[in-house]
């Protein structure tokens, strides 16, 4: 169902719009484009008619109780045009959207808003293929000039969430008047059904900081008033990206290490923390063991540790947590399991647990955090489940969960986080999808707070540093996902299971396949990176929220979905300013791809 012009165009054409001489040039034309068109998505129709445009929305929220779908439209959207906008003799536009969620449907819908009496060659509907194709073309006359709609898209609703509605840009997407044919650009735009809009976010570096091997960022610390970033990258090795902002409010980036800190085979370079007043940051190294760097500058770096601390098996050093004077670094392990080391100056290291905790398939034992005077470590085991361990001085060990906590599909525990009097770990399943458990101070019992997997088993692990104790701006207790499906999502929790989500999956681009969430607040507001092996790795900034909006939440003790039913209505809010690449005036940003993916 997904047709170009050849669409509308090319059978009307083949009856008799050749009069125009546009098609019988062939490449010509294209090279001769009459201005440009720029085709766009309004979830408000207000206002709107063939030549009038009212206020273009990014995002409206709509409420619709109970929904399903039964093939009649319950809202109408529309697709506009702007731009040099003659009066046109034909056009294609091909709409993408969630068939989850929406259908196209009539009554309302309208593909000829702008060229009335002209062939409908439109897709047939009800359609649900979750691509519509609308197309008109007129064998002799034109339609109405101006900025306007060009097309009113009925939309059938049986599903509640964020419905991110995009146009395939050109050739699927075409506008040619009398003058010939014209240049486009495609936009997009969002529905929020029974749930308000998502917060805006920007992005704030160019992908992969300029290089595609960069193949994810995460925000590691705040350092000397700087925001510092990682990248893994297995061509020549993780990265360290500083930075600041600019007086346009933008962010300007400069990296402040030698790739791989002068050895490709660090890979990954996107874990650290503050201690004694330096900046210490770990590597994932593929052969030889795990690094540990510090700074006290932000630019000048010296190794504090002997290679995978005297084990190449040890191949991460993950520095993680501070408690009482000391730095502790976890390892990841896959012959004897993972290690637990720390120091006192962080340069002098001491082993504190046996390996694995006595089981070599706990293959992982970072995590670390300090919680109520003890130190808590997360694993992964393939075999019998994730386990949490704890320690009050650092060296005697207790395992505090059941394996897994109960079901062996729980794997791996990636982040664990503290915050309110309680401990959370957010666990990874490949089956039914990520969990989050919550471990209160005052009854020391596991209880699970969420859905699986957010009522998604493709959000199959969390993304994060562990670092989340203590964010400001109003990050803690938020997390994001792994998702190779939509992209990762951004989930913040209120009260005891109340979840919202924050994003659009993958911030509108599937690709962004994890966000790393870690806990780094700069400049008042929230930065988060993402996983991205297409174009490299992005770091995304939360702008606070506009209009006193509230964040509408998901009760996960009775539903399994994302949004909830029902609430008042809220006033339009122009949530995501686009869902392309951060303004040409940012400068060269950030990575940091935590390596979820195991190694093989």
């Amino acid at each position: 169902m997904k047709r170009v012009m050849a669409g509308a165009l090319t059978a009307a054409l083949a009856t008799g719009l050749a009069v125009l001489g546009l098609w019988a040039m062939g490449g010509q034309e294209s090279a001769r484009a009459q201005g440009t068109v720029n085709f766009d998505i309004d979830p408000e129709i207000s206002g709107n008619s063939a030549n009038i445009l009212g206020t273009v929305e990014d995002c409206v929220r709509v409420d619709v109780p109970s929904p399903a779908f039964d093939g009649v439209s319950d809202y109408v959207i529309d697709i506009v045009v702007t731009g040099h906008t003659q009066a046109p003799t034909a056009y294609d536009a091909s709409l993408v959207y969630d068939s989850s969620k929406v259908h196209i449907a009539a009554p309302g819908t309208n593909p000829l808003i702008k060229l009335p009496g002209a062939t409908d060659s439109s897709d047939a509907l009800p359609d649900s293929d979750g691509t519509y194709v609308a197309n008109a073309a007129y064998l002799a006359g034109s339609g109405t000039a101006g900025n306007g709609a060009i097309v009113r898209v009925g939309l059938d609703i049986g599903g509640s969430g964020v419905v991110a509605f995009t146009l395939n840009g050109p050739p699927l997407t075409a506008y040619q008047s009398g003058a010939g044919s014209h240049t486009i650009t495609a936009g997009s735009g969002i529905l929020a059904i029974n749930q308000d809009c998502p917060l805006k976010w920007t992005q704030v570096n160019e992908d992969g900081f300029g290089d595609p091997n960069n193949v994810g960022t995460t925000p590691i610390e705040v350092f000397e008033g700087d925001l510092y970033a990682g990248t893994v990258n297995f061509v020549t090795g993780g990265e360290i990206w500083m930075g600041f902002e600019v007086m346009d409010g933008s962010m300007g980036w400069t990296q402040v290490n030698i790739d791989g800190f002068g050895d490709s085979a660090n890979v990954g370079a996107c874990t650290g923390i503050i201690f004694q007043n330096m900046l210490y940051v770990g590597t994932w190294k593929l052969a030889g063991g795990g690094e540990s760097w510090r700074t006290s500058d932000g630019e000048n770096w010296t190794q504090v540790n002997a290679d995978g601390f005297g084990d190449p098996n040890n191949l991460w050093a993950y520095p993680s947590a501070v408690l009482n004077g000391y730095l502790y670094t976890g390892t990841e392990n896959y012959v004897t399991g993972g290690e637990v080391w720390r120091s006192s100056d962080g340069t002098t290291w001491t082993q504190v647990n046996a390996d694995g905790f006595g089981d070599p398939n706990n293959v992982w034992a970072h995590g670390l955090i300090g919680f109520e005077g003890n130190i808590y470590a997360v694993t992964q085991n393939d075999t019998i489940g994730a386990q949490v361990w704890s320690s009050p001085d650092g060296t005697t060990w207790t395992q505090v969960n059941a394996d897994g906590f109960g079901d062996p599909n729980n794997v791996g525990i990636h982040p664990i986080w503290a915050s309110s009097g309680s401990l959370y770990a957010g666990t990874d399943n490949y089956v039914t999808g990520t969990e989050v458990w919550r471990f209160p101070e005052d009854i020391a019992t596991w209880i699970q707070v969420n859905v699986d997997g957010f009522g998604d088993p493709s959000n199959f692990a969390l993304g994060g540093s562990g670092k989340t104790t203590g964010c400001g701006c109003n990050c803690n207790n938020t997390v994001g996902t792994w998702n190779d499906v939509t992209g990762g999502e951004v989930w913040k929790l209120s009260g005891d299971s109340t979840w919202t989500q924050l994003n659009l999956d993958g911030f509108g681009d599937p690709n962004n396949y994890v966000v790393f969430v870690s806990g780094v607040c700069f400049g008042g507001t929230m930065y988060v990176g993402t996983g991205n092996d297409s174009t490299g790795g992005e770091i995304w900034r939360r702008s606070p929220p506009v209009g006193g909006i509230a964040e509408l939440p998901v009760d996960s003790s009775d539903s399994p979905g994302r949004a909830s039913e029902g609430g008042g209505a809220s006033p339009p809010y122009a949530a995501i300013a686009g869902l392309a690449a951060a303004a040409a005036a940012v400068a060269l940003a950030a990575g940091g791809w935590y390596a979820r993916r195991r190694l093989s």
